[in-house]
């Protein structure tokens, strides 16, 4: 792929408005002055209560040496060429329609109230290895609207393909993203009620995911990959057929076009058996626990869809890691010897993603303790019902105690016996010191919560031990 993606000839060919102080070639785009990759073009976004163009400095030491501006302020490096224009999020959006305007790539949309962003991440490990001229993928969790923006600007001219995730909270979200990045593929990984409060019920979430479909490129014979085991399956069948489009599908149902028969933990390996087309797949993978197999399906999915090798997707996804918030591991070894092993999933929580990382722990080899460590699963109607419903999940499972945070979590807290109950608090801090004096060797520990939870400090905390005395 080139080395840069925009410069100041081709967005005046392009018609985008701006003026540039000299000549810049951007890689790729960035808002945030910390995380900025060298050859990025720093985006001076304002909002309420930041501005960006008090980071221009802080931007270059990262590696920007071109900045979108509304106006260049005093203070601003001298050194730096600038790209001048009214408004920074219109711009960044024409840089996006213009991307996918001249790009001939196959591109991938991924949504689904669970796993889209592993899954995202997984699609684009697989296509990668199929020999062509390279793939390219939004990063991290780019998926509202600006996010997508961002990513779609910095879509290589020649990639051959591009990997977005979409995301939403309300309806008509996901239809404005996808009439912006018009995929030639649509992926719903999974629907649950994530943010069932700002919908009447679950089927409603499924329309709204189902909106992937409206803005999809039909030229190149388009193709949907579905979860055969969802709950509204038949009804993203449907829309998708309406729109033309080819279904592909994963799961555990016997009618899965990639099936997972089987699923193991062995250690630190997760085990799947797989059947595509009567031929038999066995991927070994590092990334522990069911949902990344279920996400190895996915992106298999994509494969299968696309007719490219499935033998090389597998042998690349044995290579995939866990990933950090997502059920990411780390072996922590406490100050008086032994060692503690701590299950990262803290990014972000809904009763699904719940309930598929306690069977994750609950499936756990260990001398010690199973602990599971929650708080709330925040933008959830009828918070307070769907948290002690997941109690019973939580006490029927193989799990030696339970910490809890937040409001909503003491509901489920007050529902489990008595003998897992390790504590309930309403500061995560709180809880964090509690624990780590509470840890024994070969204890397992997950942690999951939403985002707004703060849950990463509990883990933070916990891989501190390591360097206690």
């Amino acid at each position: 792929m080139t080395a840069f993606v925009w410069d100041e000839a081709q967005v005046g060919k392009k018609g985008i408005a701006g003026q540039s102080t000299a000549a810049w070639q951007a890689r790729a785009f960035a808002i945030d002055s910390r995380r900025i990759e060298k050859g990025a073009m720093f985006v001076a976004l304002q909002g309420r209560n930041h501005d960006g163009h008090a980071f221009l400095a802080q931007a270059q030491q990262k590696g920007a040496r071109c900045a979108m501006v509304t106006h260049v302020p005093t203070d601003a490096p001298k050194n730096m060429a600038y790209f001048i224009v009214d408004d920074c999020v219109k711009t960044l959006r024409a840089l996006a329609v213009s991307a996918r305007q001249r790009s001939q790539a196959f591109v991938c949309a991924v949504t689904g109230s669970v796993g889209k962003t592993t899954g995202k991440e997984f699609i684009a490990r697989a296509l990668a290895v199929q020999g062509t001229a390279g793939v390219y993928s939004s990063q991290g969790n780019w998926n509202n609207a600006l996010g997508v923006s961002l990513a779609l600007a910095g879509l290589p001219e020649h990639a051959s393909y591009g990997v977005f995730e979409l995301g939403m909270n309300h309806a008509g979200e996901i239809r404005e993203l996808s009439a912006l990045v018009r995929p030639d593929m649509a992926v719903i990984t999974r629907v649950s009620e994530a943010h069932s409060a700002h919908f009447n019920d679950v089927r409603d979430i499924a329309r709204a995911k189902a909106e992937i479909f409206d803005g999809v490129d039909r030229s190149n014979g388009s193709v949907a990959v579905l979860c055969r085991d969802d709950d509204f399956y038949v009804l993203l069948r449907a829309r998708a057929q309406e729109h033309g489009m080819r279904i592909v599908t994963f799961g555990r149902h016997k009618e899965a076009d990639i099936r997972l028969d089987d699923y193991r933990q062995q250690g630190m390996v997760g085990q799947s058996t797989l059947s595509i087309e009567n031929q038999t797949y066995r991927l070994s993978m590092a990334a522990v626990g069911e949902p990344y197999a279920m996400a190895a399906c996915v992106a298999l999915g994509v494969v299968y869809g696309c007719g490219l090798s499935l033998s090389k997707a597998v042998q690349a996804l044995e290579g995939a890691p866990a990933y950090a918030g997502r059920g990411s591991r780390d072996r922590v070894t406490l100050p008086d010897g032994g060692h503690i092993t701590v299950i990262d999933e803290s990014y972000n929580a809904s009763p699904l993603s719940m309930q598929l990382a306690l069977d994750t722990l609950a499936q756990e080899k260990t001398e010690g303790r199973r602990i599971a460590v929650l708080g709330d699963m925040l933008e959830l109607k009828e918070a307070r019902d769907r948290h002690r419903q997941l109690g019973a999940h939580v006490a029927s499972r193989d799990i030696d105690m339970v910490y809890v945070v937040g409001d909503a979590m003491q509901s489920l807290y007050d529902v489990l016996p008595s003998a897992l109950r390790g504590g309930a608090f309403s500061e995560v801090g709180d809880l964090a010191c509690v624990l780590c004096n509470d840890v024994r060797a070969n204890d397992v520990i997950m942690v999951k919560g939403s985002a707004g939870m703060r849950m990463s400090l509990v883990c933070d905390a916990l891989r501190a031990l390591a360097g206690g005395s």
